[in-house]
C-alpha cells in the first residue's frame, strides 16, 4: 500500500509540474498579446505627428528650425552642447524589407523617413554595431517632420538643465524593463498559501511575493510613472515654447501632434499594465483547476485505501 501511495503522490506531482508549465507558457502568450495592444495607438501616433507636418510650405519649415535654434539659444542649452541634427539619411539599406516593417523596427531609419525624432541623450545613443551616437543631439528630419522638434528639445532641456528631471529621464529604461518583466514574473510564479510551509505561516519573501502578484497590474503601471511624467513634461515644455516662437496656427499643429503622441505612451502604460494583470489572473486559474483536481484525488486515493 506505501508503493501505491508513493506512486499515485508522484503522479499528482508530476501533473502539478505540467500544469504549472501549461499555466505559465498560457500566461506568457497572453501577455506578449495583450502588450502588442500598445502598438495601434503608436501608429496612430506616428500618423498624427506626420499629418502636423502636413501643408506647411518650405518658408513655414525654415521658421520653424530658425524658432527651435532661437529655443536653444535662449534656453541656455546651445552653451551646453545641445545641437539640432537635420536628420535624413540613416545610412542603412533594408531594401529587401517593406518600409513600414523598417520603421516599426529601426527607430533611427524612420527618423530619417520623417516617422519618428528623438533627443540621442546626454551619453548618446548605443547603436547595434557598437559605439554610440547622437550625443546631446536634438535628431528630427526638419523637412518631414519639423513639428515634432519642440518636444525632443523638451527632453534635451530636461536632461541638460534640471537635476531632478536628468534623474527621473534616467529612470526610463529601467522603468521599461520593470514594466514587462512584472508580467513574466507573475506568469512564472504562483500565490503562496500559509498551508505550504509546516508552521502554516507565510515568510517575508512569500507575502511579498503575494503582494507583487495580487497587485502586478497597479504596480506594472506604477512603474511607467517615470516614463509619462517626462515625456508629458517635455511636452509642456515644447508646446510653450512652440507658442512663444511660432504663428498661432502652427504652433496648434505642433501642440496637436505632440498630444496625439503623448495619448501613445499613456497607451503603451496601460497595456503594460494589463499585460501584468491578466498574466496573474490566467496563471492563477491555471493553479486554481490544479488544486481542485489535486484535491478530488486525495478524496479518491483515500476512498481506494
Amino acid at each position: 500500500m506505501e508503493n501505491i501511495s508513493m506512486i499515485k503522490t508522484a503522479g499528482i506531482e508530476q501533473n502539478n509540474k505540467k500544469s504549472d508549465a501549461k499555466g505559465s507558457l498560457a500566461a506568457i502568450a497572453a501577455s506578449q498579446g495583450i502588450a502588442l495592444a500598445a502598438v495601434p495607438p503608436s501608429l496612430l501616433a506616428i500618423k498624427g505627428l506626420t499629418n502636423s507636418a502636413k501643408g506647411l510650405d518650405n518658408f513655414q519649415k525654415e521658421n520653424i528650425k530658425t524658432a527651435a535654434k532661437n529655443v536653444l539659444d535662449t534656453t541656455g542649452l546651445t552653451q551646453k552642447g545641445v545641437k539640432l541634427n537635420d536628420f535624413k539619411n540613416a545610412g542603412l539599406d533594408f531594401s529587401t524589407m517593406p518600409d513600414k516593417l523598417k520603421e516599426m523596427l529601426n527607430p533611427i531609419y524612420a527618423t530619417a523617413k520623417g516617422k519618428n525624432a528623438f533627443f540621442g541623450g546626454l551619453n548618446g545613443t548605443k547603436m547595434v554595431g557598437g559605439g554610440r551616437m547622437f550625443k546631446n543631439e536634438v535628431v528630427c528630419n526638419m523637412d518631414k517632420l519639423p513639428t515634432a522638434i519642440f518636444h525632443e528639445i523638451g527632453h534635451a532641456y530636461n536632461a541638460n538643465s534640471s537635476k531632478f528631471w536628468k534623474a527621473v529621464q534616467g529612470m526610463r529604461g529601467p522603468a521599461m524593463v520593470i514594466g514587462a518583466g512584472l508580467a513574466l514574473f507573475c506568469a512564472l510564479t504562483k500565490s503562496s498559501k500559509p498551508s505550504d510551509n509546516a508552521n502554516g505561516e507565510l515568510t517575508g519573501a512569500q507575502k511579498a511575493k503575494n503582494f507583487v502578484r495580487e497587485n502586478s497590474g497597479k504596480l506594472a503601471f506604477l512603474s511607467m510613472v517615470p516614463v509619462l511624467a517626462e515625456e508629458g513634461m517635455a511636452t509642456i515644455r515644447g508646446n510653450a515654447w512652440a507658442k512663444q516662437m511660432l504663428s498661432p496656427d502652427i504652433a496648434k499643429k505642433v501642440s496637436k501632434g505632440n498630444k496625439i503622441a503623448y495619448i501613445s505612451y499613456i497607451a503603451a502604460a496601460a497595456s503594460v499594465a494589463a499585460a501584468a494583470h491578466f498574466a496573474t489572473k490566467i496563471k492563477d486559474n491555471f493553479t486554481d483547476k490544479k488544486d481542485n483536481d489535486n484535491s478530488k484525488n486525495v478524496v479518491m486515493y483515500s476512498h481506494q485505501g
